[in-house]
């Protein structure tokens, strides 16, 4: 059976954008640049933005097999 959704591609500029933003949110957050709430948001943005990056390069349930 099917999954309900459909995983999209995401192109590797989304990746890159949510590595980039996560390491410059946590350190202005650390260093005191940008104010605890704030950065907390951020980072957690650009946290699901690279899992769901993840989630989409991950295969699909029967597509490993038409490899072999």
């Amino acid at each position: 059976m099917g999954s309900r959704y459909d995983r999209l591609p995401i192109k590797e500029s989304f990746f890159v954008t949510s590595i980039i933003g996560f390491i410059i949110s946590a350190v202005y957050t650390y260093s005191g640049y940008l104010n605890l709430s704030f950065g907390f948001a951020f980072t957690l943005v650009f946290l699901l933005m690279f899992i769901s990056s993840f989630v989409a390069i991950a295969p699909k349930e029967g597509e490993l097999e038409e490899y072999r």
